[in-house]
């Protein structure tokens, strides 16, 4: 494209628009040496013409930005280079966190026009500034913690009070007049010992956290520490330590060591695939699945009892009610004990070797005169809120004895198909009845 030289050469333009280019160029002219003198000398700034208010012609020709840039540095004649720099710097950053990215770098490309630098010098303000800011907001911190702290000292020790008025006549109260006597006139003692027929010598705490929930007296009654003590010595036994490792409350010691549960039964259902013999023409060999459940049922005095059947656990929970086999076979009966997290089961079974009286043998004596199982299954907690529900098989092994040689054979099963996880189920007809209280 050919220059405006060119085409005045060639007389494109007329006299008058090229008239019009020359006011133009020496109005630009006047223009910036005037900002010059007003930028350098800050006291004649005052004494200038004014700049804001040009001729009409000028005003065409004239950018608003530029207007704009006069007016501001008229306002700050009276600052610093370095300190109108710091100024629109500071100006860009608002605008940045305010989201109008063009006005900051505005700010940002006049800032370092006068001061290249700015932004190595402001990072460093900028810096001890927040650390300044972060020195306040930790004081409050603080400040807010030990307030809090002190609130919540306050608010448990007027909790402790509040149980620890409980008395006789306070433990509840009747919400109608009745004419019978009332729970609230039964001694304290009494009403302890109640407690420990609910719980009873099968250990089933979750009627007693059940009775917890009737009032807050019921509540302070469920969590009197000898309940529990009695209830640990009777889980553990001589093993049973001390509740030191959980700040004294043995509560808390029965709700976090591992332990088996009693109040139900703990159930496995195990399948796996099975081939059936060839039809008659061979073309055809037909393939079974086939389904079972482990039961194991936990009593407090160390007594465990094992089933194994294909029946649904509707049915077959029947049978785990007592701590005889009785006259089914799949029922063993034997003893348990707790070594940290693992339960240890050994279940002697021996066969019959007589039969019942009046009756002859039919057939040969067994092959087998005894057999020991020995188990070790290890306690685990599958959420926060159901503790010790599910047992995982460690160690399983059998002893046979055979009776014509005498000679033991012993025999490690292998655990990893059929015998996934067992895991606790309540029963609600166990804990129907209480033979004695906890003692």
């Amino acid at each position: 494209m050919a220059d405006k030289h060119t085409l005045w050469r060639c007389g494109v333009f007329s006299l008058d628009e090229k008239k019009l280019e020359e006011e133009l160029a020496s109005f630009r002219r006047e223009w910036k040496e005037e900002i010059r003198r007003t930028v350098t000398d800050s006291g004649s700034s005052r004494n200038s013409p004014s700049v804001e208010s040009p001729s009409p012609s000028s005003r065409e020709g004239s950018p608003s930005p530029l207007l704009l840039e006069t007016k501001n540095s008229s306002n700050t004649t009276s600052l610093t280079k370095e300190e109108k720099a710091t100024q629109l710097f500071s100006q860009g950053v608002s605008a940045e966190r305010r989201g109008n990215v063009y006005e900051a770098l505005h700010f940002y490309r006049r800032a370092v026009q006068l001061v290249p630098d700015i932004e190595s010098r402001m990072i460093d303000f900028t810096n001890n500034l927040m650390q300044d800011e972060e020195d306040s907001d930790n004081e409050t911190d603080y400040t807010y913690n030990v307030v809090k702290e002190n609130q919540d000292t306050c608010y448990l020790t007027d909790l402790t009070k509040k149980f620890n008025s409980l008395s006789v006549t306070g433990i509840c109260q009747p919400q109608y007049e009745t004419r019978m006597t009332h729970i609230s006139a039964i001694p304290l003692e009494l009403i302890v010992y109640i407690f420990k027929w609910v719980v009873s010598s099968e250990l089933d705490m979750k009627s007693l956290e059940q009775l917890a929930r009737v009032c807050k007296g019921f509540s302070a009654c469920a969590r009197d520490p000898e309940i529990w003590k009695l209830a640990c010595k009777r889980l553990w036994g001589v093993n049973c330590g001390s509740a030191a490792h959980w700040n004294g409350c043995w509560r808390l010691m029965y709700i976090k060591r591992p332990h088996v549960l009693f109040v139900g039964v703990y159930i496995s259902k195990t399948s796996y695939v099975k081939q059936g013999e060839r039809s008659l023409d061979c073309y055809y060999r037909p393939f079974h699945v086939v389904e079972y459940y482990r039961y194991m049922r936990f009593f407090s005095d160390g007594t465990v009892v094992l089933h194994t059947s294909a029946d649904e656990p509707t049915i077959a929970i029947q049978r785990l009610k007592v701590k005889l086999a009785g006259s089914n076979s799949s029922v063993s009966v034997g003893h348990y004990r707790l070594n940290g997290d693992k339960v240890t089961i050994v279940v002697n079974k021996k066969m019959a070797t007589e039969s019942n009286k009046g009756r002859r043998t039919r057939g040969p004596p067994p092959l087998i005169s005894e057999q020991i199982f020995h188990m070790e299954l290890q306690i685990k907690s599958t959420k926060r809120n159901k503790h010790h529900n599910q047992l995982t098989w460690l160690y399983y092994s059998i002893s046979t004895k055979y009776r014509s040689s005498g000679q033991t054979v012993c025999s490690q099963l292998d655990l990893n198909d059929q015998f996934p996880p067992l895991y606790f189920s309540a029963v609600k007809s166990i804990s129907n009845s209480a033979t004695a209280p906890l003692q």
